[in-house]
């Protein structure tokens, strides 16, 4: 099965037409990457990159997801309890805070969603927007935890 990273990577980049995706390793590209309905086209890196499990030294603002621990799922159930961080650093700390919250806000909508075939019955943000620290290049980092739950039941995905 296809990790909840890359699913709700996909799902903000087809959301959301200010976002760009690259999907970082070959695995995470589908197709070729471009969509028309909303983030843009794979490997462009302005105005925002979007990346799932590795974050690029370049360029300034970039959105990367991965998959963290979450729950135990239960043995002879085929729920799945993964969690996500979403990590956000920007050259301009409003700029990435609004970035982080816009991204919660895509994400914690009152639904359930089919993302590629997998059935998320639901994204719950962990906390708030943290700042956590500016790195070595003055850029602000901003990160967001999410609880999923998901149904591995319909497809591969």
């Amino acid at each position: 099965m296809t990790s909840a990273a890359e699913h709700v990577a996909r799902y903000l980049g087809s959301q959301n037409p200010s976002l760009i995706l690259d999907f970082v390793a070959g695995a995470y590209a589908a197709g070729d990457g471009r969509y028309t309905g909303g983030v843009g086209r794979f490997g462009v890196a302005e105005p925002w990159g979007l990346f799932v499990s590795k974050e690029p030294a370049a360029p300034d603002n970039v959105i990367t997801v991965y998959d963290v621990s979450g729950a135990d799922p239960f043995p002879d159930g085929d729920l799945e309890y993964p969690a996500l961080q979403v990590r956000v650093r920007s050259n301009d700390y409003r700029e990435g805070y609004a970035k982080a919250r816009q991204i919660r806000n895509e994400l914690i909508k009152p639904t359930h969603y089919e993302l590629y075939g997998v059935e998320y019955v639901g994204i719950w943000q962990r906390g708030s927007v943290e700042f956590l620290m500016y790195d070595d290049n003055e850029r602000a980092i901003f990160v967001i935890n999410f609880n999923v739950i998901r149904h591995e039941g319909l497809t591969n995905g």
